[in-house]
């Protein structure tokens, strides 16, 4: 089997990412009323939900405005991505594929942990070689063998 050819892919934050928070913040707003409004007793409670509801949205947003972006390059036998040391490959995992979005997780040695949305943009043609050398990478083993490369043909 052949591996998959070079390629480098540009990650940004994540509109999916930002629609996800959006959608999850506002139902967590809406149940969060819905219980206020039906409690039958105010107080400490009711406040801490509020609270809580109306909380858990911003740290959403500030996480998604702190996403990583830079460069995620497959030189054809190894990971590497730009906000790692230079020169040292990681291992990547594939958490969730979506065919448009994909997650990882990168890891690298003595690096922390790092999880990216992936989407396709429209007219990005490195799109499809990207995601040709996810699969690849799994297969051949120089990914993380944690994901279930079954699943992903």
């Amino acid at each position: 089997m052949h591996r998959a050819p070079a390629v480098s892919f540009s990650a940004g934050r994540s509109r999916w990412h930002l629609g996800c928070v959006g959608v999850l913040s506002v139902a967590s707003l809406v149940t969060a009323l819905a219980f206020v409004l039906n409690a039958t007793n105010g107080g400490c409670r009711d406040a801490a939900v509020l609270g809580a509801a109306l909380l858990a949205p911003l740290l959403a947003i500030r996480g998604w405005q702190k996403s990583p972006s830079g460069q995620l390059r497959w030189d054809g036998q190894q990971w590497h991505w730009s906000g790692f040391a230079e020169r040292q490959a990681c291992s990547l995992s594939l958490l969730v594929d979506l065919q448009r979005v994909v997650l990882v997780r990168l890891t690298g040695e003595d690096q922390p942990i790092l999880w990216l949305w992936l989407e396709a943009a429209p007219g990005n043609i490195h799109w499809m070689p990207l995601r040709r050398a996810i699969v690849s990478s799994l297969r051949d083993g120089a990914g993380d063998a944690s994901a279930d490369v079954g699943e992903l043909a």
